[in-house]
């Protein structure tokens, strides 16, 4: 699984994740977008959060066919619904003191 935001990601944005552990994706999801923010924080010249996407590479077609790892799949809605996505990252942000100008 990893995160983006604003397009971008970090490596310690990506993690592996049980479907069975659903409590602990959501934490998982929900510290790996606090690190993010305190990263972008940290920039002389911090842009607004715009967009934030939980995806995957890790997927396959029911009849077996080749996915290329280039394409990525989004998660919210499906591990984490928008609602959640949301109240994350507006909690985040302000933690962070980063403006938002969301569009999920």
């Amino acid at each position: 699984m990893n995160i983006l935001v604003n397009g971008r990601q970090k490596d310690t944005g990506r993690f592996l994740f049980n479907l069975d552990r659903k409590d602990e994706i959501l934490q998982n999801i929900s510290d790996k977008i606090h690190e993010h923010f305190q990263w972008m924080a940290s920039f002389n010249n911090k842009k607004p959060v715009q967009t934030v996407h939980v995806v995957t590479t890790d997927a396959k077609c029911d009849n077996g066919c080749a996915i290329p790892l280039s394409h990525k799949f989004s998660l919210t809605d499906h591990i984490i619904s928008t609602k959640g996505l949301k109240d994350l990252i507006a909690k985040h942000a302000k933690e962070s003191e980063l403006e938002l100008e969301l569009d999920i």
